[in-house]
């Protein structure tokens, strides 16, 4: 395979060379690099045709392709955030954006076969011949356009074609290396760069007519076209699902897997015209059996799936479409209503345990409760008043649910996330981790969201920072250095880096589940704005002192004048100028785009690249990536408190001058200034909403989690004469971010393996060293925890059980067995963190220092102390 992908990048670059840039030529590239296991190895035909090409100029065709076609990128929620991040360019036709006419591979309704043509034509000659062939297998559809085509054709064009057709090609070899589970999604989506060949193009339209318009349907009026398919049963989507096989499996419904019963679950739901049919047992199994129903289902059946079932099913069918109805939209009633559901089902059915719950629906199926596991997340569950008293029961269910669900799937991210649970909740008795009256995003939902949703520009430069690979410098030699030098060339990879900010800072900025947007709405634009501004303000009328004023119809009339003109501004406010700046919202004075002209911006992009050169770090980035858009937000949010507390206050103060000024009377200057001054502190309260938290986390050095550490594992800690002793010249550095979290576990497990087999007399020693500190916030700290052990069968037996814990290699596999704990927890998270475990030990004497090493994100007072 690896040969022939060389050989295929070489005829790629001679057919580059002669006919230049197309959509096809990158189609085939992203091809190749997604299916060769060893695409590294191919990196010099890359470079030679991403010269040619001026891809760091033109990035967009070969990472769309890759989007696309490379299974590595979820396909759904993937192709929903593209949608999501590029439909306010459109204008008339989304095929005028290429992300967007890759997502529709082929025309997915008649309307639509001009709109594709014309794309093709404006790409190059190239696309233009394989769009008009592509239309040419799908005769079938449109049998009198083409007739029209081939009546226009000169006899020498189509004989070429039909030649070409002739062309024998082996479609099982784009799906022959993955399991018949996955092989229907693998050869879809591998389909998009064959479409020249019959069956692709065939299988493609089969399944674009279903999602394309799905995708799209914010931004074009394209309807499934889904006429000429057979309409599936419920006997049909209750068949067990036997594998993809053939290339013309598709049109079985038995075959395939999760992906193609997906399309005929949503081919049923708008061809069926009674959805009563359905229980729970088949709403299960079919949620079971289906993937992205959130994403891909409207807001039109959702109603109909939880409005039509019957009164045994309607408890469980009800949470689950609402569930849908949730994951989709940042609607309150929705909310709301799912949430009382749902507590109302576990109450009745499940003595008011939502692990018990759980524990009834994975054992037949896992994947709704993996999926309903994804909605109750940590807030959801607070809000479940019904069956959940107080935060703490909140986080400790959610732990709870989560190895419940771990342990089922064997998956160790599950238990990661459920420890780190309690590290937040003990890392934020140091500072208060949420500060509503302040600008707020949700730090670990969005890290969470950037892992799951990874694009083909985070993923190529995931590469390149990694610690293994060498590609972010290049050796010169020169006449005074005979070993030669190296240089950095991470920055020629800025237009890489400028993407993927661009992606998060969007999500950062839009988000209704973490980001500002979800901030805006929750405690701007739901009244809370309204109360605060009218509250306080005119309730000072109602005052007894100033009771005799509302018999003035002079005076009142003006104030009543004032008081219209102050709730208009305040409404105003509210609906047009605290918004993200759209088509729909022309006056909002906030930005979700970057802009690459800009030099801030620009200074913005070379710190972040110059923090991800020092950390080289893949678990650090996303991290390093949220500071970037607090960064970058930071001028729109002084912009916004200038706005707010200086020309917002002056208008309303001139205002109130201008109306009440005129009235002199002692009572009547009295109330002017109490309003005056009413006014002025609810401007100036609602401007300092608009700043950064002090931290988008918590900040700590490792000497105050030490000795939270140790008040946990101690019942009665004596602090004349404390456990540890510090040593080091880094115990004192102040750390920030997620690296703090991370930090905290690490140092737990040794801290507390110290007290547990250590000497109780001998003091715990905790060095903190740096072995780099960089000018970028980023230090590698190398921690080393000793201890004292005493003589005897007590530390025979923990130095083997310790040897025992530095031999296994699959940690996630041995973890998922045996419990997220121990040293085995402190290499697994250096592992992910530094790309290799850095754990080690060494025994001198009794006494056993067990050691490790984290890159870590430093916050100011971290680099002050640090210089």
């Amino acid at each position: 395979m690896h040969a022939r992908s060389k050989d295929a990048l070489k005829s790629l670059l001679t057919l580059a060379e002669q006919c230049g840039a197309s959509n096809f030529l990158a189609k085939k590239i992203a091809y190749i690099v997604s299916k060769d296991a060893n695409r590294n190895d191919l990196s010099e035909e890359l470079a030679k045709i991403a010269g040619l090409l001026n891809q760091s100029e033109y990035s967009v065709p070969f990472f769309s392709a890759m989007e696309a076609i490379d299974n590595e990128f979820p396909l759904i929620n993937g192709t929903a955030s593209r949608v999501q991040l590029v439909a306010k360019y459109v204008k008339d036709d989304f095929r005028q954006l290429l992300p967007l006419h890759n997502i529709a591979a082929v025309p997915v309704a008649l309307a639509d076969v001009g709109s594709y043509l014309r794309k093709a034509s404006s790409m190059s000659l190239v696309d233009t011949i394989v769009a008009v062939q592509t239309i040419r297998h799908l005769s079938e559809q449109w049998p009198s356009l083409n007739a029209t085509i081939d009546r226009h054709m000169s006899p020498a064009l189509r004989a070429a074609f039909e030649h070409f057709s002739a062309v024998a090609f082996n479609e099982r070899e784009l799906f022959d290396d993955c399991h018949q589970e996955d092989a229907d999604i693998v050869y879809y989506r591998r389909s998009c760069a064959f479409l020249e060949f019959a069956r692709p193009a065939k299988y493609r339209s089969f399944v674009d007519r279903v999602l394309g318009p799905r995708f799209l349907r914010t931004i074009s009026n394209l309807q499934p076209a889904i006429k000429d398919y057979k309409i599936p049963s419920r006997k049909d989507l209750n068949k067990a699902l036997l594998g993809f096989v053939r290339a013309d499996d598709y049109l079985n419904i038995q075959a395939g897997g999760k992906f193609l019963r997906t399309i005929y679950f949503l081919i049923f739901l708008q061809g069926a015209r009674d959805l009563a049919a359905l229980d729970q047992r088949d709403i299960r199994f079919i949620f079971e059996h289906t993937t992205g129903l959130a994403v891909l289902m409207t807001e039109h059946e959702l109603e109909r799936l939880y409005g039509t079932a019957d009164e045994e099913s309607k408890p469980l069918v009800t949470v689950l479409a609402l569930a849908l109805y949730k994951a989709r939209s940042n609607n309150d009633d929705v909310d709301f209503k799912f949430r009382l559901n749902l507590s109302m089902t576990i109450e009745a059915s499940f003595a008011a345990s939502i692990p018990a719950f759980f524990n009834w629906l994975l054992p037949s199926t896992p994947e709704v409760a993996n999926f309903l596991l994804s909605i109750l997340d940590r807030p959801t569950l607070q809000k479940m008043y019904w069956l959940i008293n107080n935060p703490d029961q909140a986080d400790r269910v959610r732990q709870d649910i989560l190895r419940l669900v771990g342990k089922q799937r064997e998956r160790i991210e599950y238990y990661i996330e459920a420890d780190s649970i309690e590290a937040q909740r003990q890392v934020s008795k140091l500072q208060k981790y949420f500060d509503d009256s302040r600008m707020y995003v949700d730090g670990f939902a969005m890290k969470t969201w950037l892992v799951e949703n990874p694009t083909s520009y985070t993923q190529q430069y995931l590469r390149l920072i990694d610690p293994g690979d060498n590609v972010t410098t290049i050796k010169v030699k020169s006449v005074n250095n005979a070993q030669g030098a190296e240089i950095v060339v991470l920055a020629s990879f800025d237009y890489v880096l400028f993407e993927i900010a661009k992606n998060a800072f969007h999500q950062f900025c839009t988000n209704t589940n973490f980001g500002i947007e979800s901030y805006l709405g929750r405690r701007i634009r739901h009244n809370t704005l309204t109360g605060i501004m009218r509250g306080g303000v005119e309730s000072i009328l109602e005052k007894p002192q100033y009771q005799i004023l509302t018999y003035d119809e002079q005076f009142m009339d003006a104030y009543l004048r004032w008081r219209d003109e102050y709730r208009e501004m305040i409404e105003d406010m509210r609906r047009e100028f605290l918004q993200f700046k759209t088509p729909q919202k022309p006056r909002g004075i906030f930005r979700s785009e970057l802009n690459a002209e800009d030099e801030g911006t620009r200074t913005n992009l070379t710190v972040l690249r110059n923090m991800n050169q020092s950390a080289r770090s893949s678990e650090l980035f996303n991290d390093l990536l949220i500071r970037f858009c607090w960064t970058e937000i930071d001028p729109q949010l002084k912009a916004a408190a200038k706005y707010i507390g200086v020309e917002l206050l002056n208008n309303a103060v001139s205002s109130m001058e201008s109306l009440l000024g005129d009235f002199t009377d002692d009572a009547q200057k009295h109330f002017r200034h109490e309003l005056r001054n009413a006014v002025h502190e609810r401007f100036s309260r609602l401007s300092s909403w608009f700043r950064q938290p002090e931290s988008g986390f918590v900040s700590a050095n490792t000497r105050q989690l030490g000795d939270l550490i140790v008040i946990e594992a101690v019942e009665r800690p004596d602090s004349r004469n404390p456990a540890i002793s510090w040593i080091g010249a880094n115990a004192d550095l102040m750390m920030e971010g997620l690296s703090v979290h991370r930090m905290y576990d690490c140092l737990s497990v040794l801290i507390r393996n110290a007290l547990m087999y250590g000497n109780p007399d001998a003091p715990i020693k905790v060095s903190v060293e740096g072995l780099t500190i960089s000018q970028a916030n980023i230090a590698q700290l190398i921690v080393s925890v000793t201890s004292t052990l005493t003589d005897g069968v007590e530390k025979s037996e923990h130095l083997a059980r310790l040897e025992q814990s530095f031999k296994d290699d699959d940690l996630g596999a041995s973890m998922v067995k045996e419990g997220y704990t121990g040293i085995k927890k402190v290499r697994y998270i250096t592992q992910n963190s530094e790309g290799r475990a850095t754990v080690s030990y060494a025994l001198e004497g009794n006494d056993c220092t067990i050691s490790f090493l984290l890159t870590v994100e430093l916050g100011e007072v971290g680099n002050k102390e640090a210089a």
